[in-house]
């Protein structure tokens, strides 16, 4: 074999390699966990605080302030758009953060939390499974059994604009989800199948909780990019 023809078969080699490296690194899960974006400028900074529960109707072994946290953070963190600071985040700042009033936020507590230019704020306000078509059971006319169940949340989320002496909302509204439960899944043991394992994900809850909690994080991002 002559030196050009070698040099042309190692370079084929070379061109193979390099396209096996490119698919192999796209069948694996890519996450964007760095400071900077694809851009090379800096993302915004924020901070997640313990999400506030105010209702909830449905029994579950596990603590729903902390799923909501952990999931709310975990989606910042692997967000291509935002960078998740942590440290500093308790309860008593995001009661103090959650004032009604949006025009009278009070900057001591984010004292704290210095080091973010953004916060994020929320709180659930409603969580709760009503059932519905009541229909009489085949060897009783006098028992009834429900044909299904509507599952209604209500979430608040609120985002401050730290950079300034004064914060300043830009982001606060309601999110609600209504979807009805099949009678199959009415059978859910949430007592069992609870959060952080597989079988929860595929719950009437835990899809509930993905889809609300997907859509808070594209408003925030959405909000957030904007402002910065």
């Amino acid at each position: 074999m002559t030196r050009s023809a070698m040099k042309t078969m190692k370079k084929l080699q070379a061109t193979l390699l390099s396209s096996l490296l490119l698919l192999s690194a796209c069948g694996r899960p890519y996450t964007d966990t760095t400071l900077y974006d694809k851009n090379g400028q800096i993302k915004p900074v924020v901070k997640v605080l313990p999400c506030q529960v105010k209702s909830n109707e449905i029994a579950v072994a596990w603590d729903l302030s902390q799923e909501f946290t952990d999931e709310l953070r975990r989606r910042v963190f692997e967000s291509p758009k935002l960078y998740l600071e942590r440290g500093g985040e308790t309860m008593e700042i995001a009661k103090a953060l959650s004032t009604p009033d949006p025009k009278n936020i009070p900057s001591a507590p984010l004292k704290d939390l210095e080091c973010a230019d953004f916060v994020m704020i929320t709180e659930l306000v409603e969580q709760r499974q009503t059932p519905y078509g009541f229909t009489s059971l085949a060897e009783s006319k006098h028992r009834l059994e429900e044909s299904g169940a509507i599952l209604q949340l209500a979430f608040r989320v609120r985002v401050l604009d730290c950079r300034f002496e004064q914060p300043r909302v830009i982001l606060q509204e309601l999110l609600q989800t209504s979807q009805v439960v099949p009678k199959p899944y009415l059978s859910a043991d949430y007592e069992k199948t609870v959060w952080g394992t597989e079988p929860f994900h595929h719950t009437p809850l835990g899809m509930a909780h993905s889809k609300l909690l997907r859509e808070a994080i594209g408003h925030v991002e959405g909000y957030v990019v904007a402002a910065k």
